[in-house]
């Protein structure tokens, strides 16, 4: 699939394959302790500039920055990847904190939750996050994914939330 037979829309955001003109926002997204306050922790400038530059040069067939169709701004990244079980496909997600409680991310991610079932054919779909992550939480439920398991990973407390093709 190329990149332009991979861009979402929804009402308000384009999804499309990261560029040089988001790299900037990615890198703020590395670097914002409230961002990465889940994730690990803010990384530093220097890693984050390297981390930065992965999603713009690495194919991006499974990995989409989130535009605002009005200004064309990139605030957050929505991507897919291997679940650490091995099994499953993860939907995983970072925004600009500017862009929290507006309703954009579950618009974004409902549109890739939509595309994995859509296009990709999958059979179900996971998403993995702290327990203590509850604004991550809520927004996993709006999208209609339910608590599958828990587990502990990275010295946490992590849910795992699925959702499931409809037959």
């Amino acid at each position: 699939m190329t990149p332009a037979e991979n861009v979402l829309r929804t009402l308000r955001c384009d999804l499309m394959a990261p560029t040089m003109q988001d790299r900037e926002t990615l890198k703020q997204l590395l670097t914002d302790h409230a961002v990465r306050q889940y994730l690990g922790g803010a990384l530093s400038e220097l890693a984050a500039e390297r981390r930065a530059d992965a999603p713009v040069f690495a194919p991006a067939e499974n990995r989409w920055s989130v535009r605002l169709r009005e200004s064309e701004r990139c605030i957050g990244l929505v991507e897919l990847d291997r679940h650490h079980d091995g099994e499953d496909i993860e939907i995983s997600y970072q925004f600009l904190p500017s862009s929290w409680g507006t309703g954009l991310a579950t618009e974004a991610v409902s549109a890739v939750i939509g595309y994995c079932f859509d296009k990709l054919r999958l059979e179900r779909l996971v998403a993995e996050t702290q327990s203590a992550n509850l604004p991550s939480r809520r927004l996993l439920e709006r999208c209609g994914m339910r608590e599958f398991k828990k587990v502990s990973r990275f010295g946490e407390d992590q849910i795992i939330y699925a959702v499931a093709k409809c037959s």
